[in-house]
């Protein structure tokens, strides 16, 4: 087999073992456009829901006020994955998440966008890990919105293809 083909098929590989979860609405939120559709005291319960759907998660805070986190998550595998023989396999995650809490009258009192990333190494033996765990700084959250989004129009990024 020619290196080119070789080379081409890792690539093909990398891409397709690529893998997006959760609410790609939260993927397309920026610190600003959750303080646009997201108003504390405005914004309802029902509201939330009809824009991001059904919360990936749901608790009370220790004052019982109900907390809704909207989750995405993207994982990746490392380059190394793809080396002859490595006993180590290693996965890249981001993950964005919107909290939302909303008080016993159903009104939103904060929000919070934030986001994660940690690498996942499972080694040929012992246990899993995780490390590298930090949060993402309000670049790196706003720089993970898709490309069309990111002018506030996808659905005139989607007809321009």
């Amino acid at each position: 087999m020619q290196p080119r083909a070789i080379l081409a098929a890792i690539a093909a590989a990398a891409v397709l073992a690529s893998c997006a979860v959760g609410n790609q609405t939260v993927r397309n939120m920026t610190t600003a456009s959750v303080s646009q559709s997201v108003v504390a005291g405005k914004s309802t319960l029902p509201d939330v829901k009809a824009q991001f759907g059904d919360p990936s998660n749901h608790y009370k805070d220790a004052d019982g006020t109900d907390v809704y986190q909207f989750d995405w998550e993207f994982s990746r595998p490392s380059a190394k994955n793809f080396i002859p023989l490595n006993v180590v396999d290693e996965f890249m995650h981001t993950k964005k998440t919107l909290s939302v809490w909303v008080n016993p009258e159903g009104f939103v009192t904060k929000h919070e966008l934030s986001g994660v990333f940690w690498i996942h190494r499972r080694p040929l033996i012992g246990a899993d890990s995780n490390h590298s765990m930090r949060p993402l700084t309000q670049e790196e959250l706003d720089g993970l919105v898709e490309p069309q989004a990111a002018d506030g129009n996808a659905e005139e990024g989607k007809r321009r293809e």
